[in-house]
């Protein structure tokens, strides 16, 4: 059972109070998983963190989880690539239970669906508490509506299920699981101590255009149905009939890159509208924006939000679950409706015709980031889920057996 320490002396080596292990489904190295490895490097020293990551090998054989591995162990962390994956489910389950067992593990802390799935079952199997981080999905196809049936099963069945935002967790008490297993502990981000535009940024930004433009409206996300990026198309034609030297970039990439694409082309925005793919250093060419926007249909609480607030950037996205908790409405950016690209591009064009605003409304998004979205804050409140759910799965464990 995982127990608190008193302060370690200077100069003294942390004893382990708790182990946490983390298991990672993961195909890149994006906002979820920079928050994995912020919050481990920002636990209370008496609580080690360890990875292990699904290799998420496909029929080419190619270690899709190679970029959160060597994430984890740049930062000095353990970080083991398991070696069974799909479609051989008992396999997964006995390795990572064996390697539970031989890690000594304090804690489980599950990171998607088939971590979710396999983590729980490899958890019992090892006597381990076990804690899902909700990550809710849309069903696009047959195949991710019994990926996210599996999931919720598993997640009614964990110690503790930790939400992301206040939105997701009533979603799931409406999804059946126990008001009193459930935390919410919003995402957090590290924030650069200073908000300034690293040298070339803006060059290497404008430079994705075939002509440059004077304003630039941006954001990182997957090129998925859920995230709305159909939306900014759509608002971007009605920008730019006004505007035309504005320019629109996207990072990332996704199942919707095609119909993206065709969407541009047939409404002559291609040289008005990027879509960059992935970039490693998006989070450098972020301050280098003018505007953040997010349309999405239904999120979490979006990591691309609280980058963008962190520079100082103003926001506009839509008022859909977790968003109106990080982005306040009227006072660091503002909320629109999901799929309504009139609103969206008329909150756009509002901070594009006052340099005034947009830095009022950015000044005041980096200081809620600042002052509620950081790692320290949520370092603690997931210190203490560990301990709770510790304590949970002892009580259980003596309630079977008395």
């Amino acid at each position: 059972m995982a127990i608190t320490l008193g302060p370690v002396q200077d100069g003294a080596k942390p004893v382990t109070a708790c182990r946490v292990v983390n298991l990672v489904s993961s195909a890149f190295y994006g906002g979820p998983e920079r928050i994995m490895i912020g919050l481990a490097k920002t636990l209370p020293p008496e609580y080690e963190s360890i990875f292990f990551v699904f290799g998420e090998r496909g029929r080419d054989d190619v270690n899709r989880g190679s970029e959160m591995l060597g994430a984890a162990r740049r930062e000095g962390f353990s970080a083991v690539e398991l070696v069974h994956d799909r479609p051989n489910l008992l396999g997964m389950v006995r390795e990572v239970a064996a390697r539970l067992r031989e890690a000594g593990a304090d804690v489980l802390c599950c990171h998607g669906y088939k971590a979710d799935v396999v983590g729980l079952l490899a958890a019992r199997m090892a006597g381990v508490p076990c804690v899902g981080i909700a990550h809710f999905w849309v069903a696009s196809d047959s195949r991710l509506a019994v990926y996210m049936a599996c999931d919720w099963l598993a997640l009614r069945r964990m110690d503790l299920t930790v939400a992301v935002c206040n939105a997701q967790a009533d979603k799931l008490i409406a999804g059946g699981i126990r008001r009193d297993r459930i935390v919410t502990i919003r995402n957090a981000i590290e924030a650069p101590a200073l908000v300034e535009v690293p040298p070339g940024a803006r060059d290497t930004l404008l430079g994705l255009f075939a002509k440059p433009p004077q304003r630039v409206i941006g954001t990182a996300a997957r090129l998925s149905v859920e995230k709305g990026i159909d939306v900014l198309v759509l608002a971007a034609e009605i920008v730019t009939r006004r505007y035309p030297s504005v320019g629109f970039v996207v990072f990332g990439d996704g199942p919707q890159r095609a119909r993206l694409e065709r969407m541009i082309a047939e409404r002559n925005l291609g040289e008005s509208f990027v879509l960059a793919g992935f970039r490693s250093d998006v989070q450098t060419l972020f301050p280098a924006f003018d505007i953040a926007a997010l349309p999405s249909r239904n999120e979490g609480l979006p990591v691309a939000i609280l980058e963008a607030m962190s520079v100082g950037l103003p926001v506009v996205a839509t008022s859909v679950d977790g968003i109106p908790e990080a982005v306040i409405d009227g006072d660091c950016g503002y909320l629109v409706p999901a799929e309504d690209p009139a609103a969206l591009a008329d909150r756009l064009v509002t901070l594009l015709e006052s340099d005034e605003l947009r830095s009022t409304m950015g000044a005041r998004g980096r200081e809620r980031v600042l002052a509620e979205f950081t790692f320290p804050v949520q370092a603690q409140k997931y210190a203490e889920v560990y301990d709770r759910a510790a304590r949970l799965r002892n009580a259980d464990h003596r309630r079977l057996a008395s």
